[in-house]
């Protein structure tokens, strides 16, 4: 990941910049050297509420940049999810009122986080 993702502020739809950090390598051969630019997208995000379900966020693998040739990819989906909130934690304030506290459970995929795809459909080269 060259940047962080989160439930927070993504938008399904939205675009990523990534690198290869292992070779993309085909019945032997290697196809894209560790090094190699990778584009993805959010598939799917659901941002956190006080009272609602966690945060996630689902993301796939849509092209890699080879010898300055975009090739499309068809990549499995990488998944994560925050921890679901508490139905209710209620907190005693100086001995008389009492006040529902919720936290927000979004989720992020850091800076240089190692995520695992594999290819769902062969890749096509040309050459």
């Amino acid at each position: 990941m060259q940047s962080s993702l989160s439930s927070a502020t993504a938008s399904a739809g939205e675009h990523f910049e990534a690198v290869l950090q292992e070779p993309l390598v085909i019945n032997g051969e290697v196809i894209a050297p560790n090094g190699t630019d990778v584009t993805g997208r959010v598939v799917a995000v659901r941002r956190s509420g006080r009272l609602h379900k966690p945060g996630y966020l689902r993301i796939t693998l849509v092209s890699l940049n080879l010898k300055e040739q975009q090739m499309l990819l068809a990549t499995s989906s990488f998944f994560v999810q925050g921890d679901p909130p508490r139905k209710r934690n209620w907190t005693l304030i100086g001995g008389a009122t009492a006040t529902l506290a919720t936290g927000k459970k979004d989720v992020a995929i850091g800076v240089e986080r190692h995520l695992t795809f594999r290819l769902t459909q062969p890749l096509v080269t040309h050459g």
